[in-house]
């Protein structure tokens, strides 16, 4: 598949979770839930383990856009919250530190790079 020439990038710290994403209603997430919270149930029940060491070695590929939608005034990943995910661990370093996951460090301009390509 060839990437959408035209989708838009979008920094990391603008997109939010699904917090009605059907794959995490069994993990008791609500509108209340925090972003951390989702985000250590995604490393710890979905394996974003697995998709950190993929893009810490081979980059994160464009022609994998995430689909977001606006509500609410934020922009929610409603397909790709394990790649945010993935990405949001990559990025800090002291939230992978605090909660003990092995995280590879990249260099500046790796880090710089991931901006991710999405789809509204």
């Amino acid at each position: 598949m060839i990437a959408n020439p035209n989708a838009p990038l979008i920094k990391v710290g603008d997109l939010h979770f699904d917090h009605q994403n059907a794959r995490l209603a069994e993990y008791g997430i609500t509108p209340a839930t925090s972003e951390q919270d989702i985000l250590k149930i995604l490393w710890e029940a979905m394996d974003v383990r697995e998709l950190v060491q993929s893009i810490s070695a081979s980059g994160y590929f464009p022609h994998e856009p995430l689909i977001v939608a606006k509500e609410g005034g934020k922009l929610v990943v409603i397909e790709g919250n394990r790649r945010l995910a993935a990405v949001k661990v990559l990025l800090s370093h002291d939230l992978a530190k605090k909660y003990g996951w092995e995280v590879p460090t990249l260099p500046a301009d790796a880090l710089n790079k991931l901006v991710l390509t999405c789809i509204d």
